[in-house]
């Protein structure tokens, strides 16, 4: 969890490295890859106020993606463990 002092870029940094590691890459190579990711970000987002949406937002944009390519309620509904009708409910208003 993201402790108050902790900035967005510092976590996901360790988190690259944390997951590297775990994938077998060497520490050296995983602190690489986490500055040339931090870097990156920097250069695209630096500055700027960051916006970062809501896991409920995320899900229900992908069960109306879902619905749209096909799948049923009953699938949707396995898939983001919700009810159908809570899966109905967002692709209504969707």
């Amino acid at each position: 969890m993201v402790n108050e002092s902790e900035s967005l870029v510092s976590f996901v940094g360790d988190m690259i490295v944390e997951l590297q590691i775990k994938s077998g890459v060497g520490h050296d190579q995983a602190k690489q890859q986490r500055d040339d990711c931090i870097l990156k970000l920097l250069s695209v987002y630096g500055g700027q106020r960051l916006y970062v949406q809501s896991l409920q937002k995320v899900y229900k944009a992908k069960i109306i993606e879902g619905w749209r390519r096909g799948r049923s309620i009953s699938q949707l509904a396995i898939d983001f463990d919700k009810t159908e009708r809570q899966i109905y409910n967002i692709v209504a208003g969707g």
